[in-house]
């Protein structure tokens, strides 16, 4: 889990909400929950690069997650 959250963490830095995502993806593939500080860090990182689309699919994983994002 923390491999994971380290590798979408360094995507963002990088800022490539795409590939974060991928990476988030794979996550969840292999069973792992994304958390809340992941999924916030990957949302402020997609509006900050006017990646709406991107950003409706965070806003959708955190609502299966059943994470509450705020806005």
């Amino acid at each position: 889990m923390r491999t994971y959250s380290l590798l979408v963490d360094a995507h963002l830095i990088n800022r490539d909400p795409r590939s974060a995502m991928a990476v988030s993806d794979d996550m969840i593939n292999a069973g792992f929950e994304p958390s809340k500080e992941t999924l916030k860090n990957l949302r402020r990182r997609c509006l900050r690069e006017l990646d709406y689309k991107k950003d409706a699919q965070v806003e959708s994983l955190a609502k299966n997650f059943q994470i509450r994002m705020g806005s």
